[in-house]
């Protein structure tokens, strides 16, 4: 393929993509119709998914609480519980109190899970007895527990009487001092002229490519009366990052008195900070500058809000495009996907106006639902989880501008590629088809990047000269058949 063809091609399905409306339905080929709903035990009640990952291969594994303790179960691409995985595809720990509310997969395959304390599993489901003692570890924290790795390096955090406190691990689970005090950071958001922060809740740490740890969540501020969206920013060493608002912490009021809550938080390529979560009546986004002030670029001042049928958002995701989907429920017992551009305008292309709202159920009951998890796909795909009536359950969209319908030349096969992880930051890996062939990429202006010869082997690609940005890899196989995936350079 000479490149003329392959940007035209690549041109073609860029314009297709973005210009055709999304329609969505249920993925019938996942679960029964496009939904998976597991029941843990008829004894226990409240069981529900709070953290997932989705493999290269497509397997899913998602964790949260069940049968009183943690719960993490396996699946496979089509929803199916893998067997292979724990005890018939489940790891039930009944610990009173200790779901899993995060959780991160290690480079080597082993899960981590975190809640009232860490946990760390093999890839078959098995207690890994070289984590900590006997596979856990149990910092002086409240129960919903957040965990990222950062190289060989575990960092957890939470709240503890009304503070933040971080601790950083070594990968076997003994305290790093080098972070903070013996491996411990207390943040006590009280002081002079800041008012009272009560009911500290951490939803979300992230870390920054250059080893900075962001807090995200929500606390009730005295100063204001109400609740408000709190960040937290450290240095690698676990002090406060005072070019981050100035003291490292920062609050945003966005409106709705006590109805405030922020659930969750992305990094943005250009290092902007996105928290969402719900105002008033309807979901609020919130968008923050790399020095902690908010990005009036963003919906003019900041603050997105979408008011309407008392929408929350409880997780958001960047596609590809660089656009902003958040998932969360409604009060009519609906799963409400929405699409933001990256100005904070409703992408009115994504659904209805922006939307998709999909009945979870017809039943009314008390609280009888909850969307906690968002995923989304290379393909554009979108995978979503929570709680429906105290069961855990994971659904699955596709969509009508989703790549596999999009019309290629004649006698041309066009097949996903898997690329891990992405987005990246200094290589991602190719899993090539099983044949031989050529590999092109381009940025998105269509630019050629670089060229090679595939041999059907995994090849890593360094990337360490590329630019932030999104880049689309093809390989022509020797066969004809065409491979393509997206990524995204941090």
């Amino acid at each position: 393929m000479t490149l003329k063809t392959f940007l035209s091609l690549v041109s073609f399905t860029i314009f297709f993509f973005v210009c055709t409306p999304v329609q969505a339905q249920l993925d019938s080929s996942f679960g029964n119709g496009g939904k998976v709903v597991t029941i843990i035990d008829s004894v226990y009640s409240n069981a529900e998914f709070d953290a997932m990952t989705v493999f290269p291969d497509g397997k899913i594994i998602a964790s949260g609480w069940g049968a009183g303790g943690r719960l993490i179960i396996k699946y496979s691409d089509s929803g199916v519980v893998d067997s292979s995985f724990g005890a018939f595809g489940k790891r039930i720990d009944s610990f009173q109190m200790n779901g899993a509310t995060s959780m991160v997969v290690q480079p080597d395959g082993k899960i981590l899970t975190g809640g009232k304390y860490l946990e760390r599993c093999l890839q078959n489901g098995q207690t890994d007895a070289a984590f900590g003692s006997n596979g856990r570890v149990s910092p002086l924290l409240d129960i919903n527990i957040q965990i990222a790795l950062t190289g060989n390096k575990i960092i957890a955090g939470g709240t503890y009487q009304n503070e933040i406190v971080l601790y950083q691990y070594n990968i076997d689970g003994s305290p790093d001092s080098s972070f903070g005090i013996n491996g411990t950071v207390t943040t006590n958001f009280n002081g002079p002229g800041a008012g009272n922060y009560n009911n500290i809740m951490m939803r979300s740490l992230l870390l920054q490519p250059d080893g900075k740890v962001i807090v995200s969540g929500e606390s009730f501020v005295t100063a204001i009366q109400s609740t408000a969206f709190i960040l937290v920013r450290y240095n690698n060493d676990g002090s406060l990052d005072t070019s981050f608002n100035r003291t490292g912490k920062a609050y945003t009021y966005v409106g709705g008195g006590w109805a405030q809550f922020g659930r969750d938080a992305k990094l943005q390529p250009d290092g902007k900070i996105l928290q969402c979560g719900a105002g008033g009546l309807g979901i609020a986004l919130v968008r923050y500058n790399t020095d902690g002030s908010l990005d009036t670029t963003f919906d003019h001042t900041g603050i997105c809000s979408v008011n309407g049928d008392l929408h929350e958002a409880h997780c958001v995701a960047l596609d590809l495009s660089g656009n902003i989907v958040t998932a969360g429920i409604t009060d009519s017992n609906q799963c409400s996907l929405r699409r933001i551009k990256t100005d904070g305008s409703t992408d009115s292309t994504f659904g209805i106006n922006g939307r998709i709202l999909t009945l979870l159920d017809t039943i009314a009951v008390a609280n009888p639902y909850r969307v906690n998890l968002l995923h989304l796909y290379n393909d554009g795909r979108i995978l979503v989880g929570g709680y429906i009536r105290s069961e855990p359950f994971l659904m699955r969209y596709l969509f009508k501008s989703h790549p596999s319908v999009i019309k290629q030349p004649a006698n041309t096969i066009v097949h996903q590629l898997h690329v891990y992880p992405n987005p990246a930051d200094e290589s991602v890996t190719i899993i090539s088809p099983p044949t031989n062939g050529a590999l092109t990429i381009v940025d998105i202006q269509g630019h050629l990047i670089t060229q090679m010869k595939v041999n059907g082997q995994p090849r890593v690609l360094n990337l360490s000269e590329y630019a932030p940005g999104f880049y689309l890899i093809t390989i022509k196989a020797s066969d004809g058949q065409i491979f393509y995936a997206r990524f995204l350079k941090k």
